[in-house]
């Protein structure tokens, strides 16, 4: 049976760019500037996903509102993030601490 590539969910690295102004806005546009360049369709866009910070993840202000607001990306918390908390949270240890820091 033979897979309909255009089904296939991929992942690949796009590349870095500087950000000068660290507003939510500023962000916002940035990152949706960088996605069309990089010759994304936006209206196929579906998820989000960025750490806890207000700046970020705030619910009427933060990156993640600015983009939702054009376009139908759910926001969800980054999963590494969610861990990283997870275990820092559950555990006092230090050791375990400073090791998913360094991580």
């Amino acid at each position: 049976m033979q897979l309909d590539d255009s089904r296939l969910v991929k992942e690949e690295f796009l590349g870095f760019t500087e950000a000068v102004d660290m507003s939510a806005e500023a962000l916002s546009k940035e990152i949706l500037s960088n996605l069309t360049q990089w010759g994304l369709d936006l209206t196929k866009m579906r998820g989000q996903g960025y750490d806890g910070a207000s700046l970020m993840a705030g619910k009427f202000k933060g990156v993640q509102a600015q983009i939702s607001a054009n376009y139908p990306a759910l926001y969800v918390h980054c999963a590494c993030h969610v861990l990283n908390l997870a275990l820092t949270t559950a555990s006092n240890l230090p050791s375990v601490r400073r090791s998913m820091r360094t991580i």
